[in-house]
């Protein structure tokens, strides 16, 4: 799936609906994507870098506008 930068998507006018998941929780956030859609609710995938006290990781969160 297609990702945007954070920039991007305050361009659109969206807001952050999640925390950023991590690679190996890809499943969980496709879960998300499948509810956005099911509702025709406006979303974008943003890929945004993390620094965590675990390490820093590419990290996905979900992103919503107004439906």
């Amino acid at each position: 799936m297609e990702t945007i930068t954070v920039e991007e998507a305050e361009a659109k006018r969206l807001y952050p609906l999640t925390l950023p998941y991590r690679p190996r929780q890809r499943a969980m956030w496709e879960k998300v994507v499948a509810d956005m859609e099911r509702g025709n609710i406006p979303y974008a995938l943003v890929e945004l870098q993390v620094d965590h006290e675990q390490g820093a990781f590419t990290g996905i969160e979900v992103w919503r506008g107004d439906s």
